[in-house]
């Protein structure tokens, strides 16, 4: 990703989560066993968001959850492989 301060970076960030979008093979709808997760896993520590987010991925039946946060690949115990989009890319070459 490029630095905040550049002119255009929201413009370039929107184009870039589009593309990824763009990969997506499932989307899931919020619902109460959902919202449920995320209510759990936020009482173990993690922010609202990210709580949210596993959640949604785990519902999908994700495999693997990519992140770049330290502290969500540490903290998260639960059926889904957590690691960092280069340890992801590392152990498939």
């Amino acid at each position: 990703m490029h630095d905040r301060a550049c002119p255009g970076y929201g413009r370039l960030r929107r184009h870039w989560v589009e593309k990824c979008l763009c990969l997506a093979t499932r989307r899931v709808s919020l619902d109460a066993a959902i919202k449920a997760r995320a209510l759990a896993l936020q009482q173990t520590g993690f922010s609202p968001l990210d709580a949210l987010h596993l959640a949604c991925a785990e519902a999908a039946g994700a495999g693997q959850f990519l992140t770049c946060d330290d502290r969500v690949i540490r903290r998260y115990s639960g059926r889904m492989i957590v690691q960092s989009p280069v340890t992801f890319i590392t152990t498939m070459v």
